[in-house]
């Protein structure tokens, strides 16, 4: 992969997560959800043999335009047109999920409602691995009202524009996306290390310029810089 110029990048952002307090034993909320099934299995079950890990990096980008450019000149193919997605990020009330590091989203576009389980990232290294699992479904507040009969709520949500490619490289085929956030534009890479690497390279990424944060604590690190309190990240005039 060859590229004319390079794209200017900016520093890294990073921040620590919320540290929610430990929920009350007397609550009698908190003593449903520890009976919860779906609770346990979501948070505590070990891993089963052959589990689905996604591997990724976010880039924090200036120009979107400028970066879509050197992706269709490296020959990367649009894989889907840029669409808005609006993300609920659940949890229980004892907030076990956050606590253990793994996130239940929502995510709904035009097309189609997304269920996606993640569990805690792999600590060390420079790339964000994970286990993922998602289905999908046709609608959103269906899916929400579950959830919420499950005992868990929305604490988070979270808008884009995105727009995706198909990058192949020497080291195998790179997921991209490019977001258009409340907070800036951003790039994420999913593929295996080398090829993250390779395609992250060619245009024009430092390994010191991957973001392992999530669009919360990134959103949250934002909030901190304006001196305003963190509440959802969300284009103006929004309405659920």
């Amino acid at each position: 992969m060859e590229f004319r110029s390079q794209l200017e990048t900016s520093s890294q952002v990073s921040a620590l997560g919320p540290q929610p307090p430990d929920p009350s034993p007397q609550s009698p909320a908190s003593a449903v959800c520890a009976c919860n099934p779906l609770r346990l299995n979501l948070a505590f079950s070990p891993e089963p043999a052959g589990v689905a890990l996604e591997t990724e990096v976010k880039l924090r980008i200036g120009n979107k335009a400028a970066v879509r450019d050197h992706l269709l000149q490296a020959g990367a193919r649009p894989k889907r047109e840029r669409h808005f997605e609006d993300n609920f990020v659940l949890d229980f009330e004892d907030q076990s999920l956050r606590q253990s590091h793994a996130l239940l989203r929502i995510r709904s576009t035009d097309r189609v409602c997304t269920v996606t389980y993640k569990g805690a990232p792999v600590p060390a290294g420079p790339f964000k691995q994970r286990e993922e699992l998602e289905f999908t479904a046709d609608d959103k507040a269906a899916c929400l009202q579950l959830f919420r009969r499950l005992g868990l709520t929305v604490w988070f949500r979270y808008q884009k524009f995105r727009e995706e490619f198909e990058v192949s490289c020497d080291a195998g085929v790179a997921h991209v996306a490019v977001d258009d956030t409340p907070i800036g534009g951003f790039m994420e890479i999913e593929a295996n290390e080398s090829a993250i690497r390779e395609v992250a390279a060619a245009l024009g990424f430092r390994e010191s310029d991957f973001l392992k944060e999530s669009y919360y604590t990134l959103y949250e690190a934002e909030c901190r810089r304006l001196g305003i309190q963190p509440a959802d990240m969300v284009f103006p005039d929004t309405s659920i």
